[in-house]
């Protein structure tokens, strides 16, 4: 045994069998005093007793001791366990109730209703803009383009801002877009507009983030999930329909100005929808407050107060000029 731990240790040690025994007698009474309760350092210096498994009934914690030394020492673990416990917890997700879902209904809709809703009324259009069956055809292909190009981004920008911000915002963008569309003298400025609409367009995506925000359970957030997703096809095959009967009975230019008007209407509505991204609502709650002003307490006099506030610091006394020489 010595010779394999001495050749762990760089060669074989030479010993005689006297000495090898009077080293096994050395190592077992240190083990026997290290095991003795109570016991301090062992007796025999250079020897480290061999690692205990010490077991605190108090708190049933367990660790490795040697010489009655704990290798973990528990400062940590309840400096630990008190860090965790003064941490304040993540703010919790608002709740939705009906005319909360209206409201994201009517913001989910809008984008695929708008993007091609005045398809029947196109050869109008051609007769009041003078133009081109393909340029006017094109008014709908450059929609398509910029609501592809501004989801993602306007997505992104829901999760580092908030939602409510940035749904307002691209509302905004919205309406500017359906009343440039709706006062357009020609057919490059009704490009222009349209455009811009389809970069407002592209809010319907932020209904999708605040579901998944709100509702915890999968099961449910995957039934409400459909049903919207649902919404927007549908949005797609009937917004023809309804819009050329709108722009076939009021004018096309009318169906943009009740555009404008969906729009204006869910940003007004949004005020009841509250702000769900967990990020910001984090940031809102660790901000500092103002700082607490001191007011006297209630119970206390008038005369009180003004005499629990210190006196101001007196000025000093005016050094004395010195007379004047002879």
């Amino acid at each position: 045994f010595f010779s394999m731990s001495a050749s762990a240790c760089g060669g074989p040690i030479p010993m005689s069998g006297r000495a090898a025994s009077a080293r096994v007698a050395l190592l077992a009474e240190a083990s026997r005093r290290s095991e003795e309760p109570g016991a301090g350092s062992p007796a025999f210096p250079g020897v480290t007793p061999p690692l205990r498994l010490a077991v605190e009934p108090s708190s049933d914690r367990r660790s490795l001791v040697s010489d009655g030394q704990s290798l973990a020492p528990e400062g940590d673990a309840n400096g630990a366990a008190a860090s965790a416990a003064c941490k304040p917890p993540p703010p919790s997700a608002p709740l939705l109730h009906a005319g909360h879902y209206v409201v994201l209904l009517l913001l989910n809709c809008i984008g695929a209703f708008s993007s091609d809703c005045y398809i029947p009324n196109l050869s109008d259009v051609v007769d009041d803009l003078k133009a081109t069956d393909q340029e006017v055809s094109l008014t709908i292909q450059v929609n398509w383009y910029m609501l592809g190009f501004a989801t993602p981004i306007v997505g992104y920008l829901s999760d580092v801002y908030g939602r409510k911000v940035v749904i307002c915002s691209t509302l905004l963008v919205y309406v500017v877009g359906a009343v440039g569309s709706a006062l357009a003298p020609t057919i490059g400025w009704l490009l222009a507009a349209r455009c811009v609409q389809g970069v407002g367009e592209s809010v319907s995506i932020i209904t999708s983030a605040i579901i998944r925000d709100v509702v915890d359970d999968k099961q449910r957030r995957m039934r409400v999930q459909a049903y919207f997703t649902t919404m927007r096809p549908l949005m797609l095959l009937g917004g023809p329909s309804v819009g050329g009967f709108i722009g076939t009975a009021f004018g096309w230019r009318n169906l943009m100005k009740g555009l404008s008007c969906w729009g204006g209407l869910t940003i007004l509505l949004m005020y009841f929808i509250p702000e769900s991204n967990a990020a910001v609502l984090a940031a809102a709650a660790q901000q500092p407050g103002p700082p607490p002003a001191n007011p006297p307490s209630a119970g206390a006099a008038p005369g009180e107060a003004e005499a629990a506030s210190p006196p101001p610091a007196a000025s000093p006394p005016p050094s004395a000029s010195p007379p004047p020489s002879a």
